[in-house]
């Protein structure tokens, strides 16, 4: 269903128009399911639950294989930024992913919990820039900031801000993304500090993490009327402390 509302959005759209489409895949994630033809493919993994992983990542494969085909069909590809991220390390108590060498994962402040896979490709990146790797710090609220840019338009929120709200915090990296490696070489991101969670803090090449995961920091509430019964504590929220 994903995919054929993202193709429908593709075929109706007028390339000379300018478009942001963000395309969520809830694929790789519990319950691990997949069409028994793509599993047979990795027939060779004994462990049912890698195989079906594998699948499953190989299946999400061929949809972005057919979402880019359908940008080139377009005429669109050569003019387009596309932005790929996981939103966390993958689970590898009991689901079958594996964030090695990375430590830890999935509710874990260590690095394979919290440092994921993304990449940008599309026509837009500059020549010297493609096949490059960054070292730079890129938090995912970064995105917001650096889409806006990209766009011309402000991120400020007038209504956020009418309510009392923080300004938005993100940081634009759309030079870092689409600037020549000459005019803003790797290791030229404004990012130098990243704020994990209330025990977890990376500043510049420092990391600090006091211990825990999430199930330390939450605790029971039965009266919950949203969100089930569990209240995660962080510090942004108070009340919690007893």
């Amino acid at each position: 269903l994903f995919t054929e509302n993202t193709m429908g959005i593709l075929d109706r759209h007028n390339p000379k128009e300018p478009l942001f489409l963000f395309h969520s895949f809830h694929l790789l994630h519990t319950p691990l399911q997949i069409p028994e033809d793509w599993e047979e493919k990795f027939a060779w993994i004994d462990n049912d639950v890698r195989r079906k992983y594998a699948a499953m990542v190989h299946y999400m494969d061929h949809v972005v294989g057919q979402i880019v085909a359908k940008l080139k069909s377009k005429m669109m590809w050569e003019n387009t930024l596309v932005v790929m991220s996981s939103d966390n390390g993958g689970q590898t108590t009991k689901y079958g992913a594996n964030n090695q060498p990375l430590r830890g994962g999935k509710l874990s402040d260590l690095e394979g919990g919290i440092r994921v896979n993304a990449f940008a490709s599309g026509g837009a990146i500059p020549h010297s820039k493609r096949g490059t790797k960054l070292d730079d710090y890129i938090h995912v609220a970064d995105w917001y900031a650096t889409f806006c840019a990209i766009a011309g338009v402000d991120m400020h929120d007038e209504k956020a801000e009418a309510a009392g709200l923080p300004p938005v915090d993100g940081i634009d990296h759309s030079a870092l993304l689409l600037k020549s490696v000459k005019e803003a070489p790797p290791g030229s991101g404004q990012r130098t500090e990243i704020h994990h969670a209330v025990r977890a803090l990376t500043r510049g090449q420092w990391k600090l993490i006091t211990g825990g995961e999430l199930d330390v920091e939450a605790m029971r509430n039965e009266s919950a009327a949203l969100g089930g019964p569990w209240v995660v504590r962080a510090d942004y929220l108070t009340g919690y402390e007893d």
